[in-house]
């Protein structure tokens, strides 16, 4: 399977949305999604004020396709854990 540059953006709006961030627009309190070929592939990053970073997700970079299906998993087991909490709210008695 080949993942594209835009299947990884995807995912990575689709995980960001999940854990009630934003995606970095220039601001220093959102979530971006790096490459360093040189270094290894991707990375999340966060940046602060006076251009600080930080990884919030760890230090290691990630190939595409690495990155993708880690981020898919990450998405699936937030949908996973929603779906039960709403089913618990469901049968919680008032």
């Amino acid at each position: 399977m080949k993942i594209t540059k835009e299947d990884l953006h995807g995912v990575f709006k689709r995980f960001v949305k999940a854990i009630g961030q934003k995606i970095d627009a220039g601001s220093y309190d959102g979530l971006s999604l790096e490459n360093a070929p040189i270094y290894g592939g991707y990375l999340v990053v966060q940046y602060g004020p006076l251009g600080s970073e930080s990884h919030p997700f760890g230090h290691v970079r990630l190939k595409a396709k690495e990155m993708y299906f880690a981020l898919a998993m990450a998405c699936d087991a937030l949908d996973y854990k929603k779906q039960q909490q709403e089913q618990l709210n469901k049968y919680e008695i008032a």
